[in-house]
């Protein structure tokens, strides 16, 4: 992995992930509800491992490409519905979504980090998306960890013609 990549990803996560913790912890300290308060604990977790991800991206990029990839892909769907809604964002957003019932494509981009979740909210519209963005960086965490792996799927492939 080049160093430019690594930079790149490394500083999404990480800088995404604190902003989005900073503004968690600021929404957690406002809220008066437990309930609420039980809810927006994962999301501060997931930004917490998203600084992780970020210095492990930026120390140690070869050990830290599973762990990437599956907190981008974290930041992939979006879903909103009258039963559940879910999006989370860290650094950047693309969403690009769908809503069935009127037939529209919609689509909103912003900088910085962001989630949202809803269960039982009658007023919801069922919206799918997905988050082009994260989506296109799980991509090329994937094609890198393939790049990575030849080496060692020939290896394994020679032991076992071998055996």
């Amino acid at each position: 992995m080049n160093r430019w990549e690594r930079r790149v990803l490394g500083v999404l996560a990480l800088g995404g992930s604190f902003l989005g913790l900073v503004l968690g912890i600021t929404l957690l300290v406002s809220q008066h509800s437990p309930l609420v308060v039980v809810f927006e604990i994962p999301f501060l977790a997931l930004y917490v491992w998203g600084i992780w991800c970020g210095l492990r991206m930026l120390e140690q990029p070869e050990t830290a490409l599973k762990m990437n990839v599956w907190f981008w892909a974290t930041q992939v769907p979006y879903l909103t519905s009258p039963i559940a809604g879910y999006y989370f964002a860290s650094g950047s957003m693309l969403y690009v979504t769908y809503q069935p019932s009127t037939s529209s494509v919609g689509m909103f981009y912003r900088f910085g980090s962001q989630f949202q979740y809803s269960l039982f909210q009658a007023d919801k519209p069922f919206v799918l998306g997905v988050n082009i963005f994260a989506l296109v960086i799980v991509g090329w965490l994937v094609w890198r960890l393939y790049q990575s792996a030849p080496n060692n799927l020939i290896q394994r492939t020679q032991t076992r013609d071998a055996g």
